[in-house]
């Protein structure tokens, strides 16, 4: 049985920060991000990841051997290759340790969610070429397994996928060969594997911001953003309509559940030499439809880290 706290992101304001690449080189730094305040707390600084890397997606599973759910991060791909390995963070000794890898193998630039039925990992590319994963993997406290019989229509890496529901997950475009996004968008049951189509993203995007949002005057949307565009998703109606950008030009952002609606966090203003990278973080208003930018930054400026909420009894912020 997965603990309640999971699968239930909204609930957290703590997040844990790992790794990325900060425009120069990759970035070895942990860090607490607490978006639950002012931006006046000053969060403990946890012990650095055992890899350097960027591309590694987190989730908040429970080890075998313990009972209590614990920031995990997987894959990703360091200066040589991409990466199966993954850590625990026992915030208790302030330290990474080791778990079992992903099943697939590598992945880098995988998406992740939980749901009631479970912790998912999905796509990400397997090395340095255009071959991307489209399966999916499923935790449990011995580790992840492939899901039998789950498979995206096409591979990926750099996609969002969103938990709706106890049962039910959004994947939404990423790109199946360098520099060409797509726009596709569908939802899987996690019950039964079954695949249902969506009308496809206006706007193809990969590394993109993306989040759930409640509202008192609608039902629940999906909200996508990067570069100088944003989409917002009817989920009632399947029927997408603009949303409104990001204040500046940011793709390959990560993106987090925050209360009723979502964050978007760090990134980048292009990829290749001379980008600049940003520590900014903005939420998406669900009162006003538009992006406030928060007090709170990144203590170190990175884009394509791992970011997983943190129950706030780990960490310790004054």
């Amino acid at each position: 049985m997965i603990n309640e706290i999971c699968h239930d992101p909204a609930g957290f304001t703590k997040f844990l920060i790992v790794g990325g690449n900060n425009g120069v080189d990759y970035v070895p730094d942990v860090e607490v991000l607490d978006l639950g305040n002012s931006g006046s707390q000053v969060c403990s600084q946890p012990s650095v990841y055992p890899r350097v890397q960027a591309g590694a997606v987190g989730v908040l599973a429970v080890p075998g051997n313990d009972d209590m759910a614990r920031p995990l991060v997987c894959g990703g791909h360091d200066k040589s290759s991409q990466l199966d390995t993954c850590y625990f963070y026992n915030a208790e000794l302030d330290r990474f340790d080791a778990a079992a890898p992903l099943a697939a193998g590598a992945r880098n630039a995988a998406a992740s969610a939980a749901t009631a039925r479970g912790l998912f990992v999905s796509g990400g590319n397997k090395d340095e070429t255009s071959d991307m994963h489209n399966t999916f993997e499923v935790y449990d406290n011995d580790g992840f397994s492939l899901v039998p019989g789950w498979t995206m229509p096409t591979g990926v890496r750099y996609h969002c996928m969103l938990s709706l529901d106890e049962s039910t997950l959004i994947v939404l475009g990423g790109e199946p060969q360098p520099s060409s996004p797509i726009g596709d968008a569908f939802l899987i049951d996690t019950a039964t594997g079954e695949v249902s189509q969506l009308p496809s993203m206006p706007t193809p995007r990969e590394g993109f911001a993306c989040g759930l949002v409640n509202t008192d005057e609608s039902g629940p949307l999906v909200v996508v953003a990067s570069g100088d565009t944003a989409d917002i998703l009817d989920l009632e109606s399947a029927i997408w309509r603009p949303g409104p950008p990001l204040p500046k030009y940011i793709i390959h952002q990560k993106s987090a559940q925050l209360g009723n609606s979502f964050v978007s966090i760090g990134g980048m203003d292009k990829k290749g030499s001379g980008r600049v990278v940003y520590g900014d973080i903005y939420y998406f208003d669900p009162d006003s439809f538009d992006w406030i930018k928060m007090d709170q930054e990144l203590s170190v400026l990175r884009h394509d880290f791992a970011i997983v909420g943190v129950p706030d009894d780990q960490v310790q912020c004054s």
